[in-house]
């Protein structure tokens, strides 16, 4: 991989830096929102919602896609800044690079027990519609 030097590289760097600005923007808000749901969530304990004939807690239905939606937004958020923000890509920032990595370990840590996380976040939360090869689940030649 060579050194950041062609403007193409330096657009394709800003165009990663902006992507994972946005997306740590969204998930910023999208915890704030769960933690004020928390401390609601008991005014909606007597709510349910029939799912297949079977009541749900709404409070369960809203804290799983919030959940969702974290799991998705920071699993991207890594897998972007793993593909592009890198010391080899970026030698004169290889410091804070290094702890930037040191910073989010703890993060990546906890993912990483999840062994199915990226299998959970493609196939079911991003790319649901999918097959595993990529093509529709519409797409009736195969």
């Amino acid at each position: 991989m060579k050194t950041i030097k062609t403007a193409e590289a330096i657009q394709k760097l800003n165009q990663s830096l902006l992507t994972i600005g946005i997306l740590t923007s969204e998930l910023i808000r999208n915890m704030d929102l769960y933690d004020a749901i928390l401390k609601e969530l008991k005014n909606l304990k007597d709510y349910h919602v029939n799912v297949e004939h079977q009541p749900v807690p709404v409070s369960v239905m809203i804290k799983g896609l919030i959940l969702d939606k974290i799991i998705l937004v920071g699993s991207s958020i890594l897998e972007e800044a793993d593909q592009y923000i890198t010391a080899k890509k970026m030698p004169d920032w290889k410091q804070e690079i290094q702890e930037l990595k040191i910073k989010v370990g703890p993060i990546r840590k906890k993912l990483s027990n999840w062994s199915d996380l990226r299998k959970y976040r493609n196939q079911i939360l991003a790319h649901n519609l999918r097959k595993t090869d990529g093509t529709s689940i519409f797409d009736t030649r195969n």
